[in-house]
């Protein structure tokens, strides 16, 4: 069972805090805000009745400048935008270059005017999460004919593309979906990988291209890490079956801690995202009941983060000087972004 974690939820929420609201285009019918910077620029994504698309909020700016990539004739927009870094250069995915029948990621200046596609080598899907403040980005790539595979790779500042496959667990059982999906300033990557058994597991890359595994002490049938910090902690979620629950993974110095955690009566918890202080945030519902923010910073104490009048809200983000990003569903199923 996940421990509960942390001495105490405080009881505030986010309309005590200072809060900024913002939409998405006319037309809006959803916006996702995923990633905040250090400077305070938040990149994400929006639908409308033409699909979805990519929008940046810049710090000094009162509303959005939306972009879509439209590479086929007749496609409709299909982008996920995923994160910001402090140069503004955003990466994400769903970019379909023309003549091809599988989505690519890209990486691109905001507002994204023009995109550089990301496509290794003899790839089918590409998916790019994650880029850092030195302009490196990592991702997964499935077999172009081998779906039932996927590997990671990370791509230089200079456009060199490596793939990389986490080692397999055992003579008899073999890695088939390596799947990275943060990394650090120093260019750690993180993130989760499948095996034959069906067993996962998360994985950490240090820049020296070692590759560490960790195991979570509990029943696991799914997982997402969803955030490496500068000290290279690793947050994430996993499904046990029933629901997720929260981990961070810390190993400094030959010292290793995995905790599982849930916020304090919640049936489900997922951490989105960690800063360098060791600030996590994000989500958590109980029971059928909607999801609710949250943030537990490093000496274990939970702040609900739920927007005040709000059905639902996820925090998405945080940066290293504490701002948070997420989206709120108002009491008309309306959706906005916020920024706390």
């Amino acid at each position: 069972m996940p421990l509960v974690f942390g001495l105490a939820t405080m009881a505030l929420s986010a309309a005590a805090l200072s809060q900024t609201t913002f939409n998405g285009p006319a037309g809006t019918t959803a916006i996702f805000p995923t990633s905040i910077n250090a400077g305070g620029d938040v990149a994400g994504y929006y639908f409308d009745s033409d699909g979805s698309h990519g929008f940046v909020l810049y710090a000094s700016a009162s509303s959005v400048t939306p972009f879509s990539l439209y590479a086929c004739d007749g496609c409709a927009s299909s982008l996920d935008v995923w994160s910001i870094n402090s140069s503004a250069m955003i990466v994400g995915d769903g970019y379909f270059p023309a003549g091809s029948d599988s989505a690519k990621a890209f990486v691109c200046a905001a507002p994204c005017t023009t995109v550089t596609e990301i496509d290794p080598a003899n790839s089918g899907v590409v998916s790019a999460p994650a880029i850092n403040d030195n302009g490196v980005v990592t991702g997964a790539t499935s077999a172009e004919h081998s779906p039932s595979r996927a590997y990671g790779y990370v791509r230089s500042a200079a456009g060199v593309i490596t793939k990389f496959q986490a080692p397999n667990p055992s003579a008899t059982v073999t890695t088939l979906i390596t799947q990275p999906t943060v990394i650090n300033s120093a260019g750690v990557i993180a993130g989760s990988y499948l095996d034959s058994s069906n067993a996962y597991h998360v994985f950490k890359r240090s820049v020296t291209r070692q590759i560490t595994s960790y195991d979570i002490p509990a029943t696991v049938t799914n997982m997402v890490v969803t955030g490496i910090n500068s000290r290279g902690e690793i947050v994430g979620h996993y499904y046990d079956g029933a629901n997720n629950h929260g981990f961070i993974i810390t190993d400094v110095k030959k010292q290793l801690s995995i905790t599982t955690f849930d916020f304090p009566g919640a049936t489900g918890t997922a951490p989105s995202f960690v800063n360098s202080a060791g600030t996590i945030v994000g989500y958590y519902y109980v029971g059928s009941g909607p999801l609710q923010a949250f943030q537990l910073d490093s000496k274990g104490n939970f702040t609900n983060l739920n927007i005040a009048g709000a059905t639902t809200t996820v925090a998405m983000s945080i940066n290293d000087t504490g701002s948070v990003t997420g989206f709120y569903v108002d009491s008309t199923g309306n959706y906005h972004g916020f920024i706390l």
